[in-house]
């Protein structure tokens, strides 16, 4: 077994639009891996790069010098805020991110620049090392105030693919071993395609078909839920449940065999249904919700990478869904209807034998 990672490359276009460039495996995140991935961008026909955001990567930025000349590069400034507070005590790091955020907040980059300068000399005193640091790094943080202050917000962090990256993870620490480096590869690909609904989503689908099961064998627990909710139902509207169950005691001990088994298999399909309807609902909520949460999680990324047949395929699911548990949830109450007509007519029939 061995550790691979995965290099994933974000663009965003002119029009705002956000998509995922490349997607490739390495064993480390050196310059001649990164380098190999900007080869194959430069081969596809990636030109006119002019502004990149990423972490304090050494061999990243080497191999971004390299394919593309004079782009404007941006230093994270969350990595860099972070970076920052390793070099002062405990006590002091809510007190510098404040001021460095104030830094980076800044209307434009002279406003910046006035308020770096201020804060390093506040502690050139106590931390010249941070000083000196601050003196020397900072520029490559303020790199995003040559775009329009529209774009800052969103291009000054590597959070949208943070992000992004987040949602990778949780999708494949599901699976944990891949059997080589192309099945990884294909499933984190077809995540990024897609969106929030990527393979892995239909994979999960077999994680919920064991909930489904899970859920229909604890029958008690769907049972309590489904009528809690008033979902489900054992008698007919109208019918007192006291007296059912004392007719249902005395109809079903002057039945043979055969009539037991029929009465039973009534009965069965009955719970089998209304457990089903309950326990699809709760896949639709649970879809719906990851579904609502990884959207959020990804910010405009889900927004801008969904395609019209992704967003299809969540439609027609969810429709699916919805049909299917509208049917069991008829043949539930067809079914409470049956149980309780067959048990009726055989009441009234041996009241009428006996007269």
């Amino acid at each position: 077994m061995q550790s691979w990672g995965v290099l994933i490359v974000k663009g965003v276009g002119e029009n705002g639009h956000r998509e995922i460039l490349s997607v490739e495996s390495g064993n480390s995140e050196n310059e001649t891996t990164w380098a190999q991935v900007f080869q194959q961008l430069w081969d596809r026909g990636l030109r006119g790069v002019v502004y990149g955001v990423s972490d304090e990567h050494q061999g990243l930025r080497a191999a971004v010098a390299r394919y593309f000349q004079g782009l404007g590069w941006q230093r994270c400034q969350v990595h860099y805020q972070r970076n920052a507070q390793q070099q002062v005590p405990l006590r002091e790091r809510a007190a510098l991110a404040a001021r460095l955020r104030d830094v980076f907040n800044g209307p434009d980059l002279a406003t910046a620049h006035q308020r770096l300068n201020q804060v390093i000399t506040q502690y050139r005193g106590t931390h010249p090392k941070l000083a000196d640091w601050l003196e020397r790094t900072a520029e490559e943080a303020l790199t995003v105030f040559t775009l329009p202050p529209a774009h800052r917000v969103k291009l000054r962090s590597t959070n949208g693919l943070e992000a992004f990256n987040g949602t990778i993870a949780r999708r494949t620490r599901v699976v944990r071993i891949f059997p080589n480096e192309a099945s990884c590869v294909r499933l984190v690909s077809a995540a990024t395609t897609t969106g929030f609904v990527g393979i892995y989503t239909i994979l999960s689908f077999g994680a919920w078909l064991v909930l489904l099961a899970v859920a229909w064998v604890s029958g008690f627990a769907v049972q309590a839920f489904g009528k809690w909710l008033r979902l489900i139902k054992h008698l007919p509207d109208g019918v007192d449940a006291k007296e059912f169950w004392k007719a249902e005691l005395e109809f079903y001990k002057r039945l043979g065999v055969v009539e037991q088994r029929r009465y039973e298999l009534l009965g069965v399909i009955k719970q089998t249904c209304g457990n089903t309807f309950v326990a699809l609902l709760v896949l639709l909520v649970i879809f719906v919700i990851d579904g609502t949460a990884d959207w959020i999680s990804s910010g405009s990324t889900a927004s801008t990478t969904v395609s019209f047949a992704a967003l299809y395929s969540i439609f027609a699911f969810i429709i699916v869904v919805i049909g299917l548990a509208y049917l069991l949830r008829r043949v539930h109450n067809d079914y409470v209807q049956k149980q309780y007509d067959f048990m009726n007519q055989a009441l009234e029939w041996n009241k009428g034998s006996k007269n």
